[in-house]
Formats: structure tokens, C-alpha cells, sequence
């Protein structure tokens, strides 16, 4: 997805009383739209929201410090996970949750995340879920991923501060640990979330990824 100029003013317009405008994680600015924001000394922040020309139903365009996702969560689970499974479908009540597929296999969490991470980086999915025996592998494989930022879910206020700090998207959870309700309210208050990595916080990451 590309936005022009055009497109930066009309959200500015709409949306950047702060200083600020909020593009899609995927988006991708033209040589006129980067032109415009140095001359109009914007900021340009990215978060899970729909971008401009987002049909009627969606979200109306992006608030100046993010938006809730429209786009659903993937999830997947490295085994049967019958508590995780039904916590997922307690809270997709609330939320947009849709599964991945990936075999449900230890020795696939590679594989998930890879296919996650593509759906993100492609602006079908605003982030994932998985549920995994242990969080190690996975934490590590969604970490090295350029739109991926996992956090393993310990607590409601642990899943906060990744999202405020670091726009986390990924929400790991240990299958031996969860306890129904537990899993579905973090589920639930992750997915509902309001994130969003301004261009500051992705340069950063970017270099972190040199060392």
C-alpha cells in the first residue's frame, strides 16, 4: 500500500491535531508524501489500523495516537491446547481472532511464525497469538522478524506496557499455565489494544537487528 501527499493532508486534516499522522503498519509513502512531511514538520507514526480509502464498515481512518485493529489476530497452537482453544473461542465473541494454518506441531513454531509474520508485513493480520508448550523459540523467532514484536503473556499489566513501550502485536501463552479465564482476558485485552510504533521506536529496532 502506498499513500501519497494528498493523502497525508487529508489525514493530517482530519486526524493530526498533535503533530501527528498514523499509517498502516504496511504502508509505504511516496517521494511527494516523505517531501511533504519534512516541509510540513509532521510526525509519522505506524499502528493496526485501515488506511485511507477504507471501504464503508471499516475504520474511518486513523486517531492521532493509533486506533484499535480492524484486521483480525492469527492464531496458532503448537499442540491439542484444549484450555488455549477454548479461551480463543471465548473471547472471539469480542474480538477478531482467526487461526493460521499452520500443522499443529512443536517443531512448527518456525513455520508459524514465518507465515504470521508475512500475513502482518502484507496488511492482512494486525498481529498474532500463539500458544506454545514453552515461550523460548517462538519469542526468539518473532523477535528477529521486521513486523513482529512478541511479548509472553504473564500478566494484564505485563501485556500493557509491551504494547505501550513497544507496540508489541505477538501475544505468546504457555499452554501448561493458562487458566481459562486468564487466557481469554488477556486475549481479549490484547486484541483490543491500542498500539502504535512511531518511526522513531522502528528505527531503533532497526538497528538493534545490525549487532
Amino acid at each position: 500500500m502506498f499513500i501519497s501527499a494528498r493523502q497525508l493532508e487529508e489525514l493530517y486534516r482530519t486526524s493530526g491535531a498533535d503533530g501527528q499522522v498514523v499509517v498502516p503498519y504496511s504502508a509505504k509513502l511516496t517521494p511527494l508524501a516523505k517531501d511533504w512531511l519534512k516541509a510540513r514538520k509532521v510526525k509519522i507514526g505506524y499502528a493496526d489500523v485501515a488506511g485511507p480509502g477504507t471501504p464503508t464498515g471499516a475504520a474511518n481512518g486513523p486517531s492521532p495516537t493509533g486506533a484499535i485493529a480492524t484486521l483480525p489476530l492469527l492464531w496458532w497452537c503448537d499442540g491439542p491446547c484444549g484450555v488455549g482453544k477454548a479461551a480463543l473461542m471465548n473471547a472471539s465473541r469480542e474480538v477478531a481472532l482467526k487461526e493460521l494454518v499452520v500443522l499443529d506441531d512443536a517443531t512448527r513454531a518456525l513455520s508459524a511464525v514465518r507465515a504470521l509474520a508475512l500475513e502482518v508485513g502484507a496488511g492482512s493480520a494486525c498481529g498474532g497469538v500463539l500458544l506454545v508448550k514453552s515461550n523460548a523459540a517462538a519469542c526468539v523467532f518473532a523477535n528477529r522478524t521486521r513486523s513482529l514484536r512478541a511479548v509472553v503473556g504473564t500478566s494484564l499489566a505485563n501485556v500493557e506496557d509491551a504494547v505501550k513501550i513497544v507496540a508489541a502485536n505477538v501475544l505468546v501463552l504457555e499452554q501448561d499455565k493458562l487458566v481459562l479465564n486468564v487466557a481469554r482476558n488477556l486475549i481479549v485485552r490484547f486484541a483490543k489494544s491500542v498500539r502504535a510504533a512511531d518511526a522513531a521506536l522502528l528505527r531503533e529496532l532497526s538497528d538493534l537487528s545490525k549487532f
